[in-house]
This record gives structure tokens, C-alpha cells and sequence, in this order.
């Protein structure tokens, strides 16, 4: 069980994270999520997050990057995943660089660990790469919100998504059979894209030789006329 400490989760539903950055100093946050019902964050089945003036577009996903890790930390130790999702944690659990006793027991790896992942779900958000065809347009929009707050999501979040970590939030999402369905779409049109531009390449070759050849023609006209 997660254990209340500074700035944490408490049964009184005191702010358990935020997202301020931490460059240059303590800075407002810009939000705040916090459990409802059910006392600490293992055992609440509500939570809230609350918004203050500086939260943009980014501030809800970032506060839910926090809540899914509780709940995956939560269930893992509880024994409710099975052996290959548990696998797949454990190798999340590693990129973050923390073993699931200090997530549990040490609030600076905890709180680090939980902005990291916070940040890389951001991340995985902002490619637009949709895990499933029903979520396409959803991820459209999400990329088009996290881009307009962040510009160069990569420098802005400090965080590089790993295909291991997409992969891991694609499960999050959808079932095996739509990722890999929507894998296969987004590598078709992938190729035509690749094919469209060379071909695209090819035309303006094409024309740009013709052209060398009519003024060639042309040219030779003119001294035979002469």
C-alpha cells in the first residue's frame, strides 16, 4: 500500500501530484489529482482532478498519466494481472528506473518515477498513432492539444518514448487484435506515402529532362538554320 507522505495522497483527499514544472525553481501547479471515495490512493474508487489558473490542454492527461500508474502499481501488487502484463509492468517499472519497493516505501523515486511516466504518456499521446481504428480521430485531436501547448513535445517534456513504452500504452487501450490491425493500416499507408513521393520524385525527373531536351531541340534548330 502507497503510504501518505509530504504532498501526497492522504485519506482527506489533500493534493496527491501536480504538474508545475520543476525548472527554475517551485513554481504553481497546474493541476492536482486527488482520491474522493475510498481513503488512500490503493483503496479509492473515485478520484478528482482539480484545475487551477495556470492548467492548459496538457494538465488533465498529465494528472491521468498519474492515476493510471497508481492503479497498475495498485493491481500489480494485488496479484491482478496476468503473467504476460505483469512481464510487460515490470519492464515499464525498469525504464522508469525504480523497483516496486521503492514506489512504494521512498516518496523522492515514488514522485519521480510517477512524473516520468506522467510525461511519457504525454508523450505517447502526441504522436497521433492511434492503437485502434475507433481511436484515430481521438489521437488526431490529442496531438493537435499537446502541440500547441508543448511546440517540440521531445525538449519540451525532457522524455523520449521508447517503442517498448508506446507498445505498453497501446495495451492500455485496445486488444491485441485492433493494435494489430491498426499496425498493419498504418504501415499500408505508410507505403503509399513513400510510393506517392517517389513517384511524385520520378515525375519532376521526367519533366525536368524533357525540358533539357526541347531546349536541345531547339538550340540545334537554330544552328541548322543558320
Amino acid at each position: 500500500m502507497i503510504e501518505a507522505q509530504d504532498g501526497e495522497t492522504t485519506p482527506s483527499g489533500e493534493q496527491v501530484r501536480s504538474t508545475a514544472p520543476l525548472l527554475g525553481g517551485e513554481l504553481p501547479p497546474n493541476a492536482a489529482i486527488s482520491p474522493i471515495l475510498g481513503g488512500d490512493a490503493a483503496g479509492a474508487s473515485q478520484w478528482m482532478i482539480s484545475f487551477f489558473e495556470t492548467a492548459n490542454e496538457s494538465s488533465a492527461f498529465h494528472e491521468l498519466g498519474h492515476h493510471i500508474l497508481t492503479a497498475l502499481v495498485s493491481m500489480f501488487e494485488s496479484g491482478q494481472m496476468d503473467a504476460d502484463f505483469s512481464d510487460s509492468f515490470n519492464k515499464v517499472m525498469q525504464e522508469l528506473g525504480v523497483t516496486l519497493d521503492d514506489f512504494l516505501n521512498d516518496r523522492v523515486a515514488r514522485s519521480a518515477a510517477q512524473e516520468k511516466f506522467a510525461k511519457l504518456w504525454e508523450s505517447y499521446l502526441s504522436t497521433g498513432n492511434a492503437p485502434s481504428k475507433e481511436l484515430r480521430s481521438v489521437f488526431s485531436q490529442l496531438r493537435k492539444w499537446l502541440i500547441d501547448v508543448y511546440h517540440d513535445i521531445t525538449n519540451a517534456l525532457g522524455v523520449e518514448l521508447s517503442p517498448e513504452m508506446a507498445a505498453f500504452f497501446d495495451k492500455l487501450l485496445a486488444t491485441p487484435e485492433e493494435i494489430n490491425a491498426e499496425h498493419k493500416a498504418r504501415k499500408t499507408v505508410g507505403d503509399i506515402a513513400v510510393e506517392d513521393q517517389e513517384l511524385t520524385a520520378r515525375i519532376a525527373q521526367i519533366e525536368a529532362e524533357s525540358r533539357l531536351m526541347d531546349e536541345e531541340l531547339a538550340a540545334w534548330n537554330e544552328y541548322d538554320q543558320a
